[in-house]
């Protein structure tokens, strides 16, 4: 048979109780048996202990891997900073010169989020997107955060919130009041949360406000 913890504590308390009746039985041949109901007391007592300990760190364990298959990310959106703009970019290149420009409208957002991590262990924002998801031309657009302040992934303590703030845009496109952004937030273990805002302002760009 394969020992193992579990049949060790077994064994250990079955020795405990064949010293503590051998013990007694040979008690009455000599006084010095009594130092074997005393060991087989220990036997037990520790057997006893030991297990309860190792129980507790098993419902431990399991309670952390709960947390584990469950944890997931939520946040709110603190607040979006929109702008409207636009660019000039050349249709062509001339002797090394740019030649016949063209407009090429585009918006940016600059969002700020509060991450909270309800669970009992480090999660970590490993991804943010962000869609514009009322747009038909621009449904296929999507951009993963690369200008994150705190540098995605990024994680978060047990049962603590961070403050994450980064910035998101989208060529040829003009920036509309009611325009919808759809945020998505990934942890760790691939789990996303999302939620939609919509926008209520555009800021106007130099290069609109020169117009």
């Amino acid at each position: 048979m394969e020992l193992s913890f579990q049949n060790f504590y077994a064994f250990e308390f079955t020795l405990g109780l064949v010293t503590i009746i051998s013990g007694f039985y040979l008690f009455s041949l000599s006084l010095y048996f009594i130092i074997m109901v005393v060991v087989g007391w220990y036997l037990i007592f520790d057997s006893v202990i030991r297990w309860n300990k190792s129980q507790r760190k098993k419902e431990n364990l399991e309670s952390l891997e709960l947390e584990r298959a469950e944890a997931k990310l939520d946040f709110d959106i603190e607040e979006v900073t929109a702008e409207s703009n636009i660019d000039w970019e050349p249709e062509n290149i001339v002797n090394g010169e740019p030649v016949d420009f063209q407009e090429v409208p585009n918006v940016s957002y600059k969002i700020k989020l509060n991450v909270y991590n309800p669970c009992i262990i480090e999660n970590i924002v490993r991804s943010i997107e962000v869609n514009l998801i009322n747009r038909k031309e621009n449904v296929p657009i999507k951009l993963i955060s690369s200008e994150d302040i705190n540098r995605v992934p990024t994680p978060i303590a047990p049962r603590t919130y961070k403050c994450l703030i980064f910035h998101a845009s989208f060529n040829e496109v003009i920036g509309k009041v009611g325009d919808k952004l759809k945020i998505i937030l990934t942890s760790m273990d691939n789990k996303s949360t999302e939620k939609i805002y919509e926008v209520k302002h555009y800021n106007l760009g130099n290069n609109l406000v020169d117009r």
